[in-house]
């Protein structure tokens, strides 16, 4: 089948192994094909793609293996709850725009439901919903999205909400997605051609182009990956407290999709790009975000998550365009985009200014609380200019010298760790002036 090249993303929809499980799903697939095109018609795209983003998300959060590194109340799992209430909140909104349910209709259905519970009338409602149509069952799960809402609301005002607890509640929501037969395929099916073709005709042509079909697929799929990742990045809103929930839920999510990725990138032998990938994930989830939760100013970590899982996904891009055209130039797609050379002079003069500073506080050291912030500003500025760019190698040290001091408070131990510091950033230095590090 000949497709146009703003539709090439099709091709790669209709090869998607979610075909073997949703072939039951063909009649409802096309009335939601054509309920998303009107929604799509009308400028809704973004809105869409948020909640096909949050829905799919719920899984990936009851998944806790998704979730940051986290070593305090392991096993409590209250803020996780109040999360949950406030990502349906969101979802609630944007179902309630998109599909025009009144939230008052949904309260009503809602409490004629559980006012006429009985056998008789369960028996009568499943037996009826043979005839529903789309409209019944959008409606039906706005109901289940009210509830679960509610349902997490309580539990976040629990002082400790087990894990048995809170996975029987996921297992209730996603219980009510199978059991939805317009719902279920909009959560499982990885791609859509309605929210996820490929819109940048340069890209198109060259995977047009491509002769080898089981390289056009390799390379496709992997950029339809890379990219519905890149837009979910960009939903991150690093602000009040509530977009901090939003903003959780939004990187456990993105760890499932980056695991998607690396399957998909080593498929079907190992990538070279797999191990910076990995190496991204074990700076974001295990040492950035570690124990985010308990953090004051959770938004800087989200900041620095976000542009580091940006930049690794964006130079994956490059690398997969240039094996089908090695002329493909990073600014066609990513005109901000900074190649490993400029990058490398760039944190090699943030360096320079780090050690100036350092090397001005030793000239004459001040006294002992002013030397550990002098200490501590610099390794902060270190981290925010320069360590996000720098191998995981580098990593681990840094994060020890930087505890170390701040726990510290006694004067010749600080001077001992600036000593070390300052040894520490020669090293990176050294690395950068070599061209070892980015």
């Amino acid at each position: 089948m000949t497709l146009p090249h703003e539709e090439i993303g099709s091709f790669f929809t209709f090869k998607s192994p979610d075909n073997l499980s949703l072939h039951r799903f063909t009649a409802e697939e096309q009335v939601l094909t054509s309920l998303m095109d009107e929604l799509l018609g009308k400028n809704r795209s973004a809105e869409l793609f948020e909640l096909d983003v949050l829905l799919k998300g719920i899984r990936s959060f009851y998944h806790l293996g998704n979730h940051p590194k986290r070593t305090r109340n392991k096993w409590n799992l209250v803020c996780e709850a109040a999360i949950l209430e406030e990502v349906f909140r969101r979802i609630r909104q944007l179902y309630c725009s998109l599909f025009g349910i009144q939230d008052l209709d949904a309260f009503v259905s809602f409490v004629e439901k559980k006012f006429r519970i009985s056998l008789e009338y369960l028996m009568h409602l499943e037996e009826g919903k043979r005839g529903w149509s789309i409209q019944d069952w959008i409606k039906s799960f706005g109901v289940i999205i009210n509830e679960m809402e509610l349902l997490n609301g309580a539990l976040a005002r629990l002082e400790r909400v087990s894990y048995r607890e809170f996975i029987a509640l996921g297992d209730h929501f996603l219980l009510e997605v199978i059991r939805n037969p317009y719902i279920y395929p909009l959560v499982r099916r990885s791609f859509r051609v309605q929210l996820h073709r490929m819109v940048f005709p340069r890209i198109s042509n060259l995977i047009h182009s491509m002769a080898d079909r089981e390289k056009k697929y390799y390379v496709g799929v992997n950029l339809l990956q890379a990219f519905k990742i890149l837009r979910t990045v960009d939903i991150l809103q690093c602000g009040p407290e509530d977009s901090e929930k939003i903003s959780y839920f939004l990187v456990v999510h993105i760890r499932s999709e980056v695991e998607i990725f690396l399957s998909l990138l080593d498929s079907p032998v190992p990538s070279p790009h797999s191990q910076e990938l990995k190496d991204t994930l074990v700076k974001v989830y295990d040492l950035i975000l570690a124990n985010v939760n308990t953090k004051k100013g959770k938004s800087k970590e989200f900041e620095k998550a976000k542009a580091l899982l940006t930049r690794t996904i964006r130079k994956i891009v490059i690398g997969l365009l240039q094996t089908v055209d090695p002329n493909f130039r990073e600014e066609e797609l990513f005109p901000q985009y900074k190649d490993e050379l400029t990058l490398q002079r760039e944190l090699y003069d943030k360096l320079l200014e780090n050690e100036e500073f350092l090397n001005k506080t030793f000239q004459e050291p001040p006294p002992s609380k002013e030397l550990k912030e002098a200490l501590l500003c610099s390794l902060k500025n270190f981290e925010a200019q320069v360590l996000l760019h720098l191998p995981l190698r580098f990593w681990e040290r840094f994060y020890r010298l930087y505890f170390a001091l701040s726990q510290t408070t006694h004067r010749f131990q600080m001077a001992s760790l600036g000593k070390e510091v300052q040894g520490y950033l020669k090293e990176v230095r050294e690395s950068l002036a070599s061209g070892c590090v980015t």
